[in-house]
């Protein structure tokens, strides 16, 4: 089971499509960046050569032009300057030399026209050079825009012919992503069922341990607990109910009962491990139905316990025939009340009747009767009318001494009762209640027979705890006092045979 639940899921293959796919990706790629390039070379063509023979033809020319015209413009400057200066002297001075003042107006002129004509001449050739470049920039743009129109052509008609493949690969993508999570799920949940696996297992060794049909670590557990034995037991009986052992341990204890007793009388008087198992399971089982079944008969006796003394010693004066009688229908009174309480009786007390009957009629056939009586009312009932305050009955302070004395009266009338053994010599007061205990034996051993009559579904039985609370509780706190105790019990276990046990106890 942990090796199965340890196996993780592992991813699937990858299909193989895909390295083809990836191939195919890569020249794509190739190819793109490849268009990449010769785009860059191109777009870098189109735009250096142009402008390099723009620089060349139109720039120089018109440069040419404009060194003229700054020319032109230095000698008109000139001419004018002279001219002006001709023109501020006195007519005196100028008029004896028109020869000079001639040529200066002439001058004046060409160059003035010259400088006219280098400015048109400059003009039209700068507007030429600035119309060619824009119309040789948008050429250029346009052959650029075409050689992006036909790389990009290219590169979408590539990505068309992966567009299959993409999707493809999507679809390879989302598959192995969910599966991908799908194992992660299943890692989580693995490692989850691992921890429950393991926190539900950790006391298993430990449990086998109380289960052995020797009960030699149970009887060694509650030898170690010391003052604390009783609650010890009870934790045990709760571990072993859990896992459905407890009615196998107590059917085996029952059977080496009956093979190792020697006369039926004896049976279940001693104080063996098996007993005070057995013993402690009817009680926890059956408090529910004890306190249904006598707790309005006690409380009845407890309003009124008068009247039921028949030792004359202890009497005082009183009727001791009158107080017979009414004990005689007291005693009626609880059993009745415990005969006809068949219906909620308990299934495992049921079960452990029948088992007990059957194993004592096969070596013991004149015991039919009083071994499960003794078990009935020697076990169960007559404690608990002894002491219904410790049973959960009634309140410690509400039991008179009178209140107690009857109940001993009573529990020792049922007991004989169940044993169908009159009173004797040895408890000559008593045998005021002979009547009713002939009286009863034949209801009392019908009652007896159908307890011990277990029904079909006498195994279906609800356990005193479920396995989570005794893992929560009763399981920890036995491997705590084990631990505490250990040197005490594994002492126990060697003085009582049961050294086998004491390595797998240690580890």
């Amino acid at each position: 089971m942990y090796r199965a639940i340890s196996e993780g899921g592992s991813p699937s293959p990858p299909p193989p499509v895909l390295g083809a796919y990836l191939v195919k990706m890569s020249i794509a790629i190739k190819d793109t960046l490849k268009l990449r390039d010769q785009l860059q070379l191109q777009v870098g063509g189109s735009m250096v050569v142009p402008a390099e023979r723009f620089v060349q033809g139109s720039m120089e020319a018109s440069l040419e032009a404009k060194k003229k015209y700054s020319k032109a413009c230095l000698e008109f400057d000139a001419a004018e300057g002279k001219l002006k200066a001709l023109n501020r002297l006195s007519p005196a001075a100028t008029g004896s030399d028109y020869q000079r003042l001639f040529l200066s107006y002439a001058h004046f002129w060409e160059y003035r026209q010259r400088w006219m004509h280098r400015e048109h001449e400059a003009g039209v050739m700068l507007t030429d050079v600035v119309t060619r470049h824009q119309i040789e920039f948008l050429e250029q743009l346009v052959h650029t825009f075409q050689a992006q129109l036909t790389a990009y052509g290219e590169a979408y008609a590539i990505m068309c012919a992966l567009d299959p493949m993409i999707k493809d690969l999507r679809a390879i993508v989302a598959t192995r992503r969910k599966e991908m999570d799908e194992n992660r799920a299943k890692r989580q949940r693995d490692a989850a069922d691992r921890a429950r696996y393991i926190e539900e297992n950790k006391y298993q060794d430990l449990v086998a341990l109380f289960s052995a049909p020797d009960l030699a670590v149970v009887n060694a557990m509650c030898v170690g607990a010391g003052a604390d034995q009783e609650a010890m037991l009870e934790d045990l009986v709760r571990i072993l109910d859990s896992y459905k052992q407890t009615m196998p341990i107590i059917r085996l204890g029952i059977t080496k009962e009956v093979e190792s007793t020697q006369s039926a009388a004896t049976l279940f008087r001693g104080n063996s491990t098996a007993t005070k198992l057995m013993t402690a399971f009817t009680r926890m089982t059956g408090r529910p139905y004890l306190i249904a079944t006598l707790k309005p008969s006690v409380a009845r006796l407890i309003a009124n316990p008068k009247g039921l003394e028949v030792d004359p010693a202890k009497a005082k004066g009183e009727n001791v025939e009158e107080n017979a009688a009414r004990l005689r229908a007291v005693c009626a009174d609880f059993l009745n009340a415990i005969m006809s309480s068949i219906s909620v009786c308990p299934l495992p007390f049921r079960e452990m009747a029948s088992h007990l009957q059957t194993e004592v009629v096969e070596r013991f056939p004149e015991s039919r009767f009083t071994a499960v009586g003794g078990f009935i009312f020697l076990r169960f009932f007559c404690p608990c009318i002894l002491s219904p305050d410790t049973n959960g009955l009634v309140d410690p302070s509400a039991l008179t001494a009178e209140a107690r004395r009857a109940l001993i009266l009573i529990s020792k009338s049922l007991q004989n009762v169940a044993n169908g053994i009159p009173f004797g010599a040895k408890e000559q007061y008593m045998t005021c209640m002979n009547d009713f205990i002939t009286g009863s034996l034949q209801p009392c051993r019908d009652f007896l027979d159908e307890v011990a009559h277990a029904p079909p579904n006498v195994r279906d039985y609800l356990p005193l705890a479920s396995l989570r609370e005794v893992y929560d509780r009763e399981l920890p706190s036995a491997h705590g006092s084990l631990v505490r105790n250990l040197e005490r019990i594994c002492k126990s276990l060697r003085q009582y045979g049961g050294e086998a046990v004491v390595p797998k106890l240690v580890e």
